[in-house]
């Protein structure tokens, strides 16, 4: 493969790895809210204060891991 196509490989490879991140993001969020919905609705409330089920907070990334990354660094 020539440079060129060598360099989009791995564009194509860093989005799709950044692709799913953001959808397991979003699974593990609408996971959670399924999860706080049942803790919080009867009846499931009901069986989950017997089981001592508590919600589970979202996924929110801190300041330090929200900052930009030097994609070149990865795809050298």
């Amino acid at each position: 493969l020539s440079r060129r196509q060598r360099q989009m490989c791995k564009e194509t490879a860093y989005n799709e790895v950044e692709e799913h991140i953001a959808a397991a993001r979003r699974f593990y969020n609408s996971a959670a809210n399924e999860l706080k919905n049942a803790v919080e609705i009867f009846p499931s409330s009901f069986f989950a204060r017997m089981l001592n089920i508590k919600a589970v907070d979202f996924f929110k990334a801190e300041e330090k891991e929200r900052q930009a990354v030097n994609a070149a660094d990865f795809l050298k």
